[in-house]
This record gives structure tokens, C-alpha cells and sequence, in this order.
């Protein structure tokens, strides 16, 4: 009968989320959040791009696990999926860093202040770019979709590729002329190209760069998250202002909730809902923590019992 005792049922689920079963099912949690299994379609341009092959794919996405393992074991929350400074590398992604390694076993390191967080782990840049140029469309739809549950749909029709580039013209410029005025700029001037486009700052293979077709990279922008709009000046603001920003709190809270309870969460989870958002958002709640208030909850613990 001591499952009965609300403070038992907290005791051993704190007990449970510190196993390999706990580990392993968050795992899968962000691998399925974030779409990791995407990265075995990633190609390359071999001549553009000589050191990135497919052999390195695997890789990639042991990286981003073990990024998710790093966040979720040392008790770390929502906030340092965005900005923590943290990546796993061995000897043949190393090099996409900026960094030199010996070993082929994925090793933890610390990056510089110009690659926070997920966003700009290597694995999610070079599967959000085509053969030879970074996409900052699908980058800004990815970061709308699985960070702010903007849930945007392909627009009707048949959708025109980007023209080829113009000699002179950024990739940037390219996109702006593409998708910036009519029915298409509705869409990709506020909501999409944004923060697509505070990626610029790396290739189509993650490698930072500082130009692009010889003229110095923008990064510049302004995103409409919720009811707000966050102006930026490159990635690392703009995942600064994303980390404290409520939309962004309550999409991961609302995923979470859904992993845990196996179902679409819907307007009885409202109140656990925001109450978990304000717990990382303003108490910098970890994983852990917003797991430990969903296992615990009525919603979770206690059957519907309505009569028919």
C-alpha cells in the first residue's frame, strides 16, 4: 500500500530517474524531438567538402545522444539544450569545430562562445543544408517546429526551387529574394528565415565561417516568438533570448509531457503544463526535475474514472 503515499510514489520515482532505463528512454525522447535519425540521409558535395564523408554520420548522432545524456545527467535543464557550450568529437569531426583530436572515442570539450548549444552542434547544421550551401529555410522551420510547436505547413501548390546563385549574391540574399515579398514573405520575413538565417555563420558542413561569396556574413534579424519579437545579432543572442522565452519553455514542457504520458497532451494538462513551462523557465528547472512534477502528477498517476 505504499504506492498510496503520494510522498513514496515521489521517493521512488526520484529513485527510477536515476537508472540506465531512465537514460536510455530521455534519450530517445530528444532523438525523436529533434529527428537525430534524419542524419543518415545527409550528402555532401565530395568535391566541395573532401573531409566529410558518410562514414562520419554515426557519429554525428552519438555526438548529439551524448549531448542529451550530458544535459539530463548533471541535472541540467531546457536552458543549456540552447546555450551549453559542451560537444563530444573524436578524430574525424574534430576538425569541423575548429579543433584537432587523436582519438576516435567521442570526447567531451568545450567550445567558444560562437557555437551554443544544440543549434549549432555539427549534426543539425550539415543536415539542414544541401549538397553545397547551408539552408537557412529548413533551419528556420526545424528551430520554429521542435522549439516553439509553431507546427508550419508546406505552403500549397508546387513550391519553386531557389534560383542558382548569382555571381556576387550571399546565400542570404539568394533566400531574401526568393521567399521575401507576396504570399511567401508572409511567412518567411518573421516567422521562418529568421533564425534559419542567424545560422549563416556556418557552412553547409557546420564549419564557422566569417564570409560568404566574399562578403562578410549577416546574421542579423528579428524572429516573432508567441506575442513577442527577438531582435538578434547572431546565434548567440538569438539563443540567448530563446532560453528565456516562455514559448519556447512551454513547447519542451508540453513535448515532454506528451513523451511521458504516451499521448497528445490536451486542455486538462493546461494547468500541469504551465506549471512545469514555469518551473524551467523561471526556476531553471532540470529535466529531471520537470520529469519528477509530470511522473507524480494526478494526470499521470491516477486513472480517468467518468462515468460513460
Amino acid at each position: 500500500g505504499k504506492l498510496d503515499d503520494d510522498d513514496c510514489v515521489r521517493s521512488l520515482v526520484s529513485e527510477l530517474l536515476e537508472t540506465d532505463g531512465a537514460r536510455l528512454a530521455i534519450e530517445n525522447f530528444h532523438r525523436e524531438l529533434f529527428g537525430l535519425d534524419r542524419y543518415r540521409s545527409i550528402l555532401k558535395s565530395p568535391t566541395t567538402f573532401p573531409t566529410f564523408s558518410e562514414a562520419i554520420i554515426p557519429t554525428l548522432l552519438e555526438a548529439d545522444l551524448n549531448f542529451f545524456t550530458h544535459v539530463f545527467t548533471r541535472n541540467l535543464g531546457f536552458r543549456e539544450i540552447l546555450t551549453s557550450d559542451v560537444a563530444f568529437v573524436n578524430d574525424a569531426t574534430a576538425s569541423f569545430y575548429g579543433l584537432t583530436s587523436s582519438s576516435s572515442t567521442l570526447t567531451e570539450v568545450r567550445l567558444d562562445g560562437s557555437r551554443p548549444g544544440f543549434l549549432t552542434r555539427v549534426g543539425f547544421l550539415a543536415y539542414n543544408a544541401n549538397l553545397v550551401e547551408p539552408d537557412p529555410i529548413h533551419r528556420g522551420v526545424d528551430i520554429n517546429n521542435r522549439l516553439l510547436c509553431a507546427h508550419l505547413s508546406p505552403p500549397p501548390g508546387v513550391i519553386p526551387p531557389l534560383p542558382e546563385p548569382i555571381a556576387g549574391q550571399t546565400n542570404r540574399e539568394r533566400v531574401v529574394a526568393h521567399t521575401g515579398e507576396g504570399f511567401c514573405g508572409n511567412c518567411h520575413n518573421e516567422i521562418i528565415n529568421p533564425p534559419g538565417f542567424a545560422l549563416e555563420s556556418f557552412d553547409a558542413v557546420g564549419r564557422f565561417r566569417t564570409e560568404d561569396n566574399g562578403k562578410p556574413i549577416d546574421t542579423t534579424g528579428s524572429l516573432f516568438a508567441g506575442d513577442v519579437t527577438l531582435e538578434f545579432a547572431d546565434i548567440g543572442e538569438l539563443t540567448q533570448k530563446l532560453a528565456g522565452n516562455s514559448v519556447a519553455h512551454s513547447c519542451y514542457a508540453a513535448h515532454l509531457a506528451e513523451f511521458v504520458f504516451a499521448r497528445d497532451v490536451g486542455n486538462g494538462e493546461t494547468e500541469l503544463i504551465s506549471t512545469t513551462q514555469s518551473q524551467s523557465l523561471s526556476g531553471d528547472a532540470s529535466i529531471k526535475s520537470m520529469l519528477l512534477a509530470l511522473l507524480t502528477s494526478s494526470e499521470f498517476s491516477r486513472a480517468n474514472t467518468r462515468s460513460p
